[in-house]
């Protein structure tokens, strides 16, 4: 097998693919083969590699994916890389310190998938028709507290994610953050000792203004006379 490409360039101008146990002269393969600008590659297999090289003897040699990326035969995409023999994807951290992406974008976007993730997890533990039932008062007052309750740690473990975001100055910062959303309902009611201790708070505090009132002058004055009459 044959192949006849440019010199310059590499382009491929012929493929002979009549098999050949050596190499042949470039107008026995080509007859419009030209040495100046041409070259002629032979190998003994039934097909040419996607990267090669024509070695001085004529013998097409099969180039490796290092060689072949080295040698311009093949380009990698912005956001790919060669590492360890194999092509893989830049990291979004790479990305942003060559300029293919801006910090701003990749915050904007996480905020956004911890926006849609508290959405989606707090309708798994509280669908939207329980929360329009609730507001129609068809549920009880307990019911209700838990629900508000748990909405609420959801809003605002979401606003913690997002202030954490903001700040951020690097992308492996903004990848650290975590969510820490609810997995369950969250009580709204208080505790039967928590209910007593709050109705007590109100006793005490008006007892207490009373107890610790500061005497007038007139009363100072009106117990001095009584005990001086005494």
């Amino acid at each position: 097998m044959h192949i006849i490409r440019d010199k310059k360039d590499h382009k491929v101008l012929y493929i002979d693919y009549t098999p050949s146990i050596s190499l042949l002269n470039g107008q026995e393969v080509y007859s419009e083969f030209n040495d100046k600008t041409m070259e002629v590659g032979w190998t003994d297999k039934s097909n040419i590699p996607a990267y090669y090289n024509i070695d001085k003897s004529g013998k097409v040699v099969e180039l490796t994916l290092e060689e072949a990326l080295k040698s311009g035969q093949f380009q990698l995409a912005s956001d790919q890389k060669y590492d360890k023999g194999k092509i893989v994807n830049k990291t979004r951290s790479e990305l942003v310190r060559e300029g293919h992406l801006k910090l701003e974008d990749i915050k904007k976007g996480a905020i956004e998938y911890y926006s849609a993730l508290a959405l989606g997890k707090r309708n798994q533990l509280v669908p939207d028709y329980k929360l329009q039932n609730a507001a129609l008062g068809i549920y009880d007052a307990d019911l209700v507290a838990n629900y508000q309750a748990t909405v609420k740690a959801f809003r605002d473990e979401f606003y913690r994610i997002k202030g954490e975001i903001e700040k951020s100055n690097t992308v492996e910062v903004v990848e650290a953050v975590k969510a820490n959303y609810p997995e369950t309902i969250i009580s709204g009611t208080m505790a039967p000792t928590e209910k007593k201790q709050e109705e007590r708070i109100p006793e005490v505090n008006k007892a207490a203004p009373k107890a610790l009132k500061k005497p007038s002058k007139k009363e100072v004055n009106k117990a001095a006379k009584k005990k001086t009459t005494k």
